[in-house]
């Protein structure tokens, strides 16, 4: 027997109710940035310490429950990013202090550049200190003198730690951030001097001599996540110590600067949301960083 007229229109209305119900409760479990509208993530040219330490994964992760998106890193020295944004290869860049980048603001070609986060720069050595820098208290005086006893072939110079991208066993890099400080507190290019001498006379082909100790300039950032392997049980590696630290003057920012080339609309969301509270709370837990603001 057909049902009745009344019937059928119940019906009906409570499938609509239904509906517009659970229409409700879905758009009330959904999270708040799936409801706005998404940007198109950015290119955006990052320093390999940014990645390795977990900052990259951590500002990701937050920019993804925050925003809905999280940029593409693109992983480069901190030279190289300065350069891609010179030419508009990248909307946005996250470098470490460098020169090059107060000279490319100067010249306009980058802006919004910030400082998100700094990380102290540790002189580590031979315990034994061939190089004689146990009394200096400045640490311009003590980088000169360890240079110097580079170039006497007495101890091997490095900047960075094994394992590290860049870092080799031959001269440093003389445009990396950590060569750049060298070269402002010091006064010498970090690989601008003679060839040191081998034990026994005639220069060293490789720029290493074999078996001498060596200093390092390592971020602490890098000493924390990738010395871990070669440290004792006190925190320092075997026959090695910190010998400067916590210096005002041994530091480098994280810094993020956009592109005066590059037009890209989700740019100066993600440098204005990097500069936000939720961006600086992911340092929090990142071993060997701290904001930048204080």
């Amino acid at each position: 027997m057909p049902e009745s007229t009344p019937s059928v229109a119940r019906r009906a209305l409570l499938t609509h109710a239904w509906g517009a119900l659970g229409a409700l409760c879905t758009s009330l479990s959904t999270p708040a940035w799936a409801l706005r509208p998404r940007a198109d993530s950015p290119r955006v040219g990052i320093d390999p310490l940014l990645v390795d330490t977990g900052l990259a994964a951590r500002w990701g992760a937050a920019m993804r429950r925050d925003l809905g998106w999280a940029a593409q890193w693109e992983t480069a020295g901190s030279s190289q990013v300065l350069q891609q944004l010179e030419s508009g290869d990248v909307e946005a860049g996250l470098f470490l202090s460098h020169p090059r980048a107060v000279q490319l603001e100067k010249d306009g070609l980058i802006h919004d550049r910030r400082r998100l986060a700094r990380t102290e720069v540790w002189l580590v050595g031979p315990a034994n200190d061939p190089a004689g820098i146990r009394t200096e208290k400045d640490p311009a005086r003590a980088l000169a003198q360890v240079l110097a006893a580079r170039a006497a072939g007495v101890v091997n110079w490095q900047l960075g730690l094994p394992g590290e991208p860049g870092v080799t066993d031959g001269p440093p890099n003389q445009d990396s951030p950590l060569a750049q400080l060298v070269t402002q507190l010091a006064g010498l290019p970090a690989n601008g001097l003679p060839r040191p001498m081998r034990q026994g006379g005639g220069p060293a082909s490789s720029g290493v001599v074999t078996g001498a100790p060596t200093y390092r300039l390592v971020t602490q950032a890098a000493w924390l996540r990738l010395g871990a392997a070669a440290r004792g049980p006190r925190g320092q590696a075997q026959d090695t110590r910190i010998w400067f630290q916590g210096h005002p003057s041994l530091v480098l920012y994280a810094e993020v600067a956009r592109s005066f080339r590059a037009k890209h609309p989700g740019g100066r969301l993600l440098v204005d949301w990097l500069d936000r509270p939720l961006a600086r709370g992911a340092l929090r837990g990142a071993a060997g960083w701290q904001n930048a603001k204080g």
